[in-house]
């Protein structure tokens, strides 16, 4: 990537019935696919409710 600020998105497309089944994920830059892949396995309990993965960098003023 080149320097400055990008947008980074990952979809998860659930397949199949039943908690902890596969899917497909798709991770994009800026709009464009740059990755994607079967993950044939999930988590089948649930962390949070209410919480979500939320990442940032955040700059002080110069």
């Amino acid at each position: 990537m080149t320097a400055g600020d990008h947008q980074i998105n990952f979809e998860f497309a659930y397949v199949g019935d039943g908690l902890g089944k596969g899917g497909l994920g798709t991770l994009s830059v800026d709009g464009t696919v740059v990755a994607e892949g079967r993950i044939e396995k999930t988590v089948p309990n649930r962390f949070s409710l209410d919480e979500t993965l939320d990442v940032v960098r955040i700059q002080e003023p110069r």
